[in-house]
């Protein structure tokens, strides 16, 4: 068996690091592998590199990527940033659970594999919600970064999970707080980020038995459509979601939804031990192939080191606080002041 290193700086609040990290290593460590975190790389087989902080992966992964017994896996998450680009390239592997960032980067590293996010449900033989569309107690939760795109709806009678919320987000206590709702909201910003989004906080709510109304994207269209969830109960563009909220109220639409069945077809596809053969596929399965393609990666990569630092050999500039304008020119350090 391959021994594999993770690499990450996130922490247990982060839901990334939860589901893309602890769980997988768990996962593995079952099914027999040696794997650990933020350590032993230079023994490791097989480094996984999880998005988080930049400036502290960049020299691990230009380090490791020089070796030539390493294969290198870049987890993209679900957000799309150009900063991440060069991983997506000069990795060997790269995986995301979003089927939007799998199109989007393909023309870049043909090795993209979908790898969902695992279910994280504390008590799986929980009851289902009993929930009232009539009653319609609201509710959004997720980090604070994406509040906005709430905001962004107009709908103002919406308890809000998260830091800082109307109900503090805490990883022990979210599966009891959504139960007490009776529909999640779930909107998306109409760019790139918002289409790349994952399905992780729409799978949960629905095995918990919550009905789910959320914005159209890809990552929520493919778990509707596999689960047979209602196609009304995903917002398109320009469709408004008070409107939505009013007709499930009045039962203009009538949801009906088998959450017994969703939940058996949610632990077969979405339970570690699906989403560990999973991983084990895009990550193990062509291993030979992967290294022999690896030899080119290297080199283009140094290609790109070098030409980058040339041209900022070659023409540079950096403006300062204080007013002072560094700029370099085929080498040569000019500083200029300005009133």
């Amino acid at each position: 068996m391959y021994k594999i290193a993770f690499v990450s700086y996130g922490d247990e609040d982060v839901g990334s690091f939860r589901l893309r990290v602890k769980a997988i290593i768990q996962g593995l460590e079952e099914k027999g592998y040696t794997v650990t975190l933020n350590t032993n790389l230079e023994e490791a087989d097989i480094i996984v590199f999880q998005k988080s902080n930049l400036q502290l992966l960049f020299p691990l992964f230009v380090k490791f990527r020089r070796q030539k017994n390493k294969v290198i896996v870049f987890d993209l998450d679900d957000y799309l940033d150009d900063a991440y680009r060069f991983f997506v390239t000069y990795a060997d592997i790269v995986i995301t659970p979003s089927p939007f960032l799998q199109a989007h980067y393909l023309s870049l590293n043909k090795n993209v594999f979908l790898v969902d996010n695992v279910l994280e449900i504390d008590n799986l033989n929980v009851p289902l919600v009993d929930y009232d569309l009539v009653r319609q107690k609201k509710v959004w939760y997720g980090n604070r970064a994406n509040l906005f795109a709430l905001h962004q709806i107009g709908i103002e009678d919406v308890v809000t999970i998260t830091l800082k919320g109307d109900i503090e987000w805490q990883r022990e206590t979210i599966d009891t707080n959504l139960r007490q709702f009776d529909l999640l909201l779930l909107p998306q910003s109409s760019d790139y980020n918002g289409l790349a989004k994952s399905n992780c906080r729409m799978l949960k709510a629905l095995y918990l038995g919550l009905p789910v109304l959320a914005q159209n994207i890809p990552a929520y269209a493919k778990l509707s459509k596999k689960l047979g969830y209602p196609q009304y109960m995903l917002v398109n563009d320009g469709e408004n979601w008070q409107n939505k909220c009013e007709d499930l109220k009045t039962g203009k639409l009538n949801f009906c939804f088998d959450f017994d069945t969703a939940r058996r077809i949610i632990l077969k596809n979405y339970g570690l031990e699906k989403i560990i053969s999973d991983w084990l596929c895009a990550v193990c399965s062509d291993i030979k192939n992967v290294k022999k393609q690896s030899v080119g990666k290297r080199w283009k990569m140094e290609l790109s080191l070098f030409t980058n630092r040339f041209f900022k050999w070659m023409f540079y500039v950096k403006k300062l606080e204080n007013g002072i304008v560094k700029m370099r020119v085929c080498g040569i350090l000019f500083k200029l002041y300005r009133n």
